[in-house]
């Protein structure tokens, strides 16, 4: 039905199920009324139309609001609507009782309407309630409540509706009325209001009217002086502190202004929830997300080399907006966490967000996850993490052109899909990454569905362990082109699927150009297959005497580094970054059984590293950052078999992964620690 303007005493209000706006108090106001098919129309409270189309909806809706308008109501009710001292739309409602109410159950509700389109003049998106207790002729009230302002709706298309009804009985509506803004109104809104420093805020003009307004003064620090006269400015807070914030509006010669008092709050901590934008330094310490962070359309969060992130209580990091998270010219962002964390998602961003040089671990569902977004994963550690109906360490969904390149990835878990990286209509570039020793009931390493078509170039995959081997492949037909795929059991688990597969040594061989079935010779791999067995420790390099040397698709396009003819595997042609401290100068380098760990861990500043020798050795303790450089020496030289201890302390250090080494004439052992200043 049509917004009738003849009809003055009809309200149409529009409760949406889905769609882009579907309405609050949906399910609510459904179970109120016992909604048993769709459309569902309930007038004044208890008389309904189910179904119907066409033109017979019109007709119906009219005869039956025909039958209610004279209606004698025992109230009188006036409806208005502002700005609240907080910057929230506030419905106001001045009631007086004529004749004495019988109804019992009675409630006062409250709702924001919008007229998105001619289509949905009446859409509810704001909906409130509470008790109503007045019931004798002559008692009045006054009843208000706060809506938080949404800078997407147009306010020239917000009507308030405030209505008194039982929600006993037949849920008769015993009163109702609606307002809009009125005169020159000035109204502030905002991407978020709090968070660390530095904060970026994005502030809106949500003013009446909504065009004709010619001048807007700006106060986003409370000095008392104007700091941007532009409607929507943008401004970046970097010292902590509670901050007013003043609008005044311009029209013809007249001015409003309104002054939210303390609506910017910049923490001293940096404890994080909710939306987040602006800037993330790694000397402010550690990032604590006590629930879930979003960094929402149009907003932009950097987070800067050497910051650690920790994310607690199942908190999602949700991105629609942009992240720059890029600290390849510095020392690694850490994301993990005490407790557990859903991981880091990327949905409907076609921004350039970038994840690189980040060690991510502790996710519980998939560490990165992109759904139809621009995101490229590069040079990032991405580890220990688990989930089961998403790839653990990276799920695609509906993606093009990103990068995933120089990533290790080791030691996820999944109970269902995969450990390593899964996709469904994806068609990424993933090239020269390592991934090893991942464990799944499916898929070991990759999961290609539903008409993928990635490109995998130069990737050494070894060790990763899933009922269906390494590949699980649907409706899919990827390009494996330099690559080493080493495998327990078969390599392709192939439905409606053909690969294409051309230089690259596989273990079991393979048809197609170049193809190879050998022995890599890792300087030091691990020494079995799944998650049990640590890959980051091990060294996925090749030994001298390696067929897989100087093997790859001889086109110069793909030619190493040096020049030479291309490697198969992650170092080969543009090569790999160094995560971890490698030795290659030993002939063979062998794992020590010395149960080295450290504790507490993560730590600050000190850790105790203790370790068990079986035999009196020559040995040095070494500490390396995250480059594989040395920075401290612990202990250098000749110790007796037994238990041992060493207190490292960090002081000086700056926040981060570090990795413990114990070189003995056994051989070499590795511990994995995080500093948290």
């Amino acid at each position: 039905m049509e917004n009738d303007a003849s009809a003055e005493f009809y309200i149409p209000l529009i409760w949406q199920g889905d769609g882009s706006w579907p309405s609050p108090g949906y399910s609510t106001r459904g179970s109120l009324y016992g909604v048993g098919g769709i459309p569902h129309a309930q007038w004044n409270g208890f008389q309904q139309i189910v179904g119907g189309g066409g033109t017979t909806m019109y007709s119906s809706y009219i005869n039956m609001y025909n039958q209610l308008v004279d209606d004698i109501s025992p109230l009188e009710l006036q409806v208005g609507l502002g700005f609240s001292s907080t910057g929230d739309l506030q419905v106001q409602a001045n009631v007086e009782v004529t004749e004495d109410i019988t109804t019992t159950n009675n409630k006062i509700v409250y709702i924001i309407k919008w007229h998105q389109s001619d289509g949905y003049f009446c859409t509810v998106v704001g909906y409130a309630f509470e008790d109503f207790s007045l019931t004798s002729v002559g008692e009045t009230g006054t009843y208000s409540y706060d809506f938080p302002m949404n800078a997407s709706w147009d306010i020239e298309d917000l009507t308030a509706v405030a209505m008194v009804q039982t929600y006993s009985g037949n849920h008769a509506i015993l009163q109702a009325g609606q307002a809009q803004l009125t005169g020159l109104v000035a109204g502030i809104a905002s991407n978020l209001q709090t968070g660390p420093p530095s904060l970026a805020v994005q502030f809106s003009s949500v003013s009446y009217p909504l065009t004709g307004i010619e001048s807007w003064e700006w106060d986003v620090d409370g000095d008392g002086e104007y700091d941007y006269m532009e409607e929507n400015p943008y401004h970046v807070y970097s010292e902590p502190g509670i901050y007013d914030v003043t609008l005044r509006i311009g029209m013809e010669g007249e001015y409003n202004e309104v002054t939210l008092e303390g609506y910017i709050t910049v923490t001293e901590e940096t404890i994080a929830e909710g939306f987040v934008s602006g800037t993330w330094h790694a000397d402010l310490g550690i990032y604590t997300a006590i629930g879930d962070l979003q960094v929402k359309s149009g907003d932009l969060l950097v987070i800067e080399p050497g910051t650690t992130v920790m994310l607690e209580n199942g908190a999602e990091f949700l991105v629609k907006g942009q992240l720059i998270a890029d600290a390849r010219e510095g020392e690694m962002i850490i994301m993990g966490s005490e407790s557990d964390w859903t991981g880091l998602h990327f949905e409907d961003t076609m921004t350039e967000n970038i994840v690189a040089w980040c060690d991510i671990s502790g996710a519980t569902e998939s560490a990165i996850y992109v759904e139809n977004s621009d995101c490229d994963i590069l040079e990032n550690v991405i580890h220990h993490n688990s989930g089961s109906q998403l790839g653990a360490a990276i799920e695609l969904l509906d993606v093009m052109d990103i990068e995933i390149a120089g990533n290790l990835i080791s030691n996820n878990t999944s109970t269902g899909l995969t450990g390593g990286i899964s996709m469904t209509n994806g068609f990424p570039s993933v090239h020269n990454n390592i991934v090893v020793n991942n464990t799944a009931n499916t898929a070991g390493a990759f999961s290609i569905k539903q008409g993928s078509a990635p490109v995998l170039v130069n990737n050494t995959i070894f060790g990763n362990i899933g009922v269906n081997g390494a590949f699980l492949l649907f409706n899919s037909q990827p390009s494996l082109v330099n690559c080493i795929v080493q495998s327990e059991g078969s390599i392709f688990a192939a439905i409606a699927s053909t690969p294409t597969v051309t230089y690259s040594c596989l273990s079991g061989g393979y048809t197609g150009e170049g193809n190879i079935d050998a022995d890599p010779l890792f300087l030091m791999p691990t020494e079995g297959y799944g998650a049990e067995y640590d890959g980051l420790r091990a060294d996925w390099t090749l030994g001298e005497g390696s067929l897989c040397i100087d093997a790859g698709n001889p086109a110069a396009g793909y030619n190493d580094l040096d020049g030479s003819q291309n490697d198969m595997g992650a170092f080969g042609w543009t090569g790999f970054p160094e995560f971890v401290f490698t030795d290659n100068d030993e002939d063979e380098l062998i794992p020590v059984n010395s149960n080295l760990r450290a504790y507490p861990n993560p730590f600050n500043p000190q850790t105790s590293i203790v370790y068990a020798l079986t035999e009196s050795a020559d040995i040095s303790l070494e500490v390396y950052n995250i480059k594989g450089e040395q920075i401290e020496t612990l202990v250098n030289g000749w110790q007796s078999a037994g238990d041992h201890q060493v207190v490292w302390n960090a002081e000086k250090f700056a926040s981060g992964v570090y990795f413990i080494r114990l070189t003995s004439g056994a051989g070499n052992s590795f511990s994995k620690v995080i500093l948290m200043k």
